[in-house]
């Protein structure tokens, strides 16, 4: 069945989320190259570049990675209803 609008009484409600897939994508970006740089320092040691050291840079980005990917999460989870009979918005 479905959930009854409380406007119109029908029963097509659909959920309203977020659009998280950028940051999903960013996050796999980011993971992406955390991986490949703590690689590269294992086989070659850890090079020291203008900022920070290559393992410093790879840990904050892995970090960030998962921070996205959190907050890509939560933001992926139903926060309304709308009705797509008469655009009743149900919070």
């Amino acid at each position: 069945m479905g959930v009854e609008c409380p406007g119109c009484g029908g029963y097509r409600m659909e959920v309203v989320r977020h659009d998280a897939e950028e940051m999903l994508f960013w996050s796999a970006a980011l993971g992406v190259l955390g991986v490949a740089s703590l690689l590269i320092v294992l086989i070659a040691g850890d090079v020291g570049l203008l900022v920070a050291d290559l393992s410093s840079i790879a840990i904050a980005c892995m970090v960030v990675g998962v921070l996205l990917l959190v907050a890509a999460r939560y933001r992926r989870r139903p926060n309304a209803f709308e009705c797509l009979s008469c655009g009743y918005r149900v919070p």
